[in-house]
């Protein structure tokens, strides 16, 4: 270890070991890095990926040996046999090429390590033998054969680690064969003494070793930064395919899921659809029943108390109609089922038959209703049932929410030609995030089980969208504790007007 210590410290130009350091652990790096690309693209194109890693590796390996050889340093004048050389470059790349096919395509990382490390150690003495230097060599035969564990050992340790690592971190794998390298070089340069011998031929032009080296240093940079560039293209590729592929996938996943929806959203409307049909048969006996116990159309009712009774089964038996026909509606406008009958209604008289109906159940709550009519106000062109189950609704709710003591002002208008229908309460009014839920299906502001208003929370968002159908708008204001206000605007075209008298 000392010797070696020595050969480096005092034999060497340390500022060419430091390059030569460099550029062997960005080689490495890089081919490791390349090496990790089959895995991306099997055995058909990760044969061209093995070969590019394979050029990158040896060029940058002989390139680290040579400018480590240009690195030491003698009195003697020095010279390189460009054939051995040459081989020597070859070697190293023919070396990495199989010991690369080996780990990577045969699943054999440490025979790949193995070879590649012998194929280096081959390729430092050929390059050795290539140094035209007038003097004996004496070589040390233990550091030769450290020199061929150290490059093997560490070659094998670097293969294996790719390996566990799956290529995932090329850092530790290129390190440790950076780091073989350079200590198989410089202990097989340890392992050699010179002696000068001037019976040996010297070369004919010493070698410019500070500028040779930097010219190897450039081309093999240049060789190691494709190689380089090409992988970190290549990982980028693939993770955008890998990106394209996920979206793809989820796309695919999102079009079942809709059509699952679908499904399900169909046969919840078909549910819906059935039970509500079924259900209205026996709830008209119901209501029809006890109104006529109620009003004891078949003769006195005894004891009195089940006329009490009666009015409170036909008043749950109305509420319960009115909700199974809100949702046979909400589903028939789902299934865009809802055909409009196009007829002339007085939109007034409608108005004025709505507070008629209402007002009764609003004596009854201490609540004042009234109706202010526009005069002379023109005909709608409308379905005149869906209408009136907008005006009930609307009515009925304001109602609803609205004190003992307080008001409901209804009032028709014709602002720019448009027919407007306004519902004022008195009432407990909204808040702002509040309206927002009023107009969902089911949804209610007091949405607690205890809530003191009953009610499903269809009748405001089956009129918003009965109103649309029409080609209007229902627009509504609140305040909380200060009452609400709905708007029923009809646009102009639906207006009916009477030609003016000659």
């Amino acid at each position: 270890m000392l010797r070696v210590y020595g050969c480096i410290a005092h034999d060497h130009d340390l500022r060419l070991v430091a390059l030569a350091g460099l550029l062997c652990l960005f080689a490495c790096f890089t081919a490791c890095s390349m090496v990790a690309r089959t895995s991306h693209h099997g055995p058909r194109y990760g044969k061209y990926w093995i070969g590019a890693a394979a050029l990158v590796a040896g060029c940058g390996i002989w390139a680290t040996h040579f400018i480590g050889m240009l690195g030491f340093r003698s009195s003697l004048p020095i010279g390189y046999d460009f054939g051995l050389t040459m081989l020597s470059a070859i070697i190293a790349v023919a070396g990495c090429a199989l010991g690369f096919a080996l780990a990577a395509l045969a699943r054999r990382p440490l025979l790949g390590g193995a070879v590649t490390g012998l194929a280096i150690c081959a390729m430092h003495y050929v390059g050795m033998a290539a140094l035209q230097i007038p003097a004996l060599e004496r070589w040390d035969r233990a550091l030769v054969a450290a020199s061929l564990v150290i490059g093997t050992g560490f070659g094998m340790a670097s293969f294996a680690v790719a390996a566990r690592l799956k290529g995932q971190r090329p850092l530790p794998a290129g390190g440790l064969l950076a780091l073989g390298i350079c200590a198989m070089h410089f202990t097989a340069m340890a392992a050699v003494t010179y002696i000068p011998d001037g019976a040996i031929p010297g070369p004919a032009e010493p070698v410019p070793h500070l500028w040779l080296a930097v010219a190897a240093t450039a081309v093999s940079l240049s060789i190691v930064s494709l190689g380089l560039i090409g992988a970190l293209m290549d990982r980028y590729v693939s993770a955008v395919e890998a990106g394209k592929r996920r979206l793809t996938e989820t796309a695919r996943e999102l079009e079942r899921a809709l059509a699952a929806a679908n499904v399900a959203a169909q046969a919840k409307e078909r549910f819906l659809a059935v039970v509500s049909h079924e259900l209205r048969t026996p709830l008209n006996a119901v209501i029809g029943f006890s109104e006529l116990i109620r009003d004891e159309m078949m003769g006195t009712v005894e004891p009195a108390c089940y006329r009490d009774y009666a009015a409170s089964i036909l008043e749950g038996g109305n509420r319960l109609l009115e909700l199974v026909n809100n949702i046979l509606d909400i589903t028939h406008l789902d299934a865009r089922q809802v055909t409009l009958a196009q007829e002339t209604v007085d939109l007034n008289g409608v108005v004025a038959d709505c507070v008629g109906a209402l007002r009764p159940g609003a004596d009854r709550a201490g609540v004042r209703i009234s109706f202010h009519p526009e005069d002379r106000l023109a005909s709608l062109r409308c379905d005149g049932a869906r209408v009136k189950q907008i005006l009930h609704n609307l009515v009925a709710n304001a109602v609803k929410f609205t004190p003992r003591g307080g008001r409901v002002d209804v009032a028709t208008e014709s602002p720019d030609g448009a027919l407007t229908v306004i519902v004022a309460d008195t009432g407990i009014g909204m808040a702002e995030s509040e309206m927002a839920v009023a107009f969902t299906r089911f949804g209610q502001a007091d949405n607690r089980l205890s809530r003191k208003y009953e009610g499903s929370g269809l009748g405001l968002p089956l009129a918003k969208e009965l109103v649309e159908l029409h080609g209007g708008q229902l627009t509504l204001e609140s305040r909380r504790g200060e009452g609400t206000t709905v708007t029923v605007r009809f646009p102009p075209e639906r207006a009916i007007r009477e030609a003016a008298a000659a």
